[in-house]
């Protein structure tokens, strides 16, 4: 059960195995093991010889089976009593789209700028279809939530489909990626891609915060026209410190910026 768990893990896009067939696959496998194993040292007996040690094994084995009760049933039907509903689908640059998100029937939840959320869309929360992403805006206070998804895999591609009104269902938040953990009198922020939505969270707080420090960012991408968020972070530059530069891999005629991709002789000139 373990090889086949990395097995299907290391190899699952050359496999092509979908990645929420993979997730239930990837549980029940960690199940059988654990399971299996629990089996083995019940029937040798050498490692329950002692009370202590059978005890030990005992208490290891009620965590785990305790674990799987709060994340698999008791966590999903807490998030089934708080929905979200889907208030808005903004298109945005780069073949992504920011999903709006307000609760139905209850405040949601605050989080720290550079933190993210499972979201399950539609369907059910046992159902074990969660993907997670970035908040991509500030905590307003009321519970909203903005994500900012790329189209790049089976489920991202959807998300601009989402109709309005669509029920959603939101665990978090989570991670330690936050500016407030790491006090500082300035920040360098380094992004590529869709990696800009954590740090729209970032800035946007700041920004809204009235928070004076100087904040460079380091944004690449592949072409200019692409670039997410491009004119939202020019507009966050006239409201704060922030130096931006932009970093191209496929520069348009004419571009007198940086080029290539971000590098350490790029970071320290």
């Amino acid at each position: 059960a373990m090889l086949l768990l990395v097995a299907t893990s290391l190899g699952r896009k050359r496999l092509r195995i979908p990645y929420d067939g993979w997730r239930v696959s990837h549980a029940m496998l960690a199940a059988g093991a654990t399971a299996l194993a629990a089996v083995h040292i019940q029937g040798v007996q050498y490692y329950l010889a002692e009370p202590w040690k059978a005890g030990l094994w005992h208490f290891s084995i009620a965590v785990w089976l305790a674990l799987l009760v709060f994340v698999r049933l008791v966590r999903p039907w807490h998030l089934a009593r708080h929905p979200y509903t889907v208030t808005e689908v903004r298109a945005e640059r780069g073949d992504a789209c920011t999903l709006v998100l307000d609760p139905d029937g209850h405040e949601g939840f605050s989080f720290e700028p550079g933190q993210f959320s499972w979201l399950t869309l539609g369907g059910s929360p046992f159902g074990m279809a969660e993907h997670p992403f970035s908040m991509s805006a500030a905590d307003t206070g009321r519970g909203r939530i903005e994500l900012t998804v790329k189209a790049l895999g089976d489920f991202t591609r959807t998300v601009g489909s989402t109709r309005l009104g669509a029920r959603a269902f939101v665990d978090g938040p989570y991670g330690a990626f936050c500016p407030s953990r790491h006090q500082a009198p300035g920040y360098v922020l380094i992004a590529g891609g869709i990696g800009i939505a954590p740090m729209m969270s970032m800035l946007s707080a700041m920004t809204e915060r009235g928070d004076a420090r100087p904040v460079w960012l380091f944004y690449a991408y592949r072409r200019w026209e692409r670039m997410t968020f491009r004119e939202a972070l020019d507009a966050l530059a006239t409201k704060m410190r922030l130096s931006i530069v932009h970093v191209l891999e496929e520069p348009p005629d004419g571009w007198t910026g940086e080029s290539g991709r971000i590098t350490r002789e790029l970071l320290e000139r």
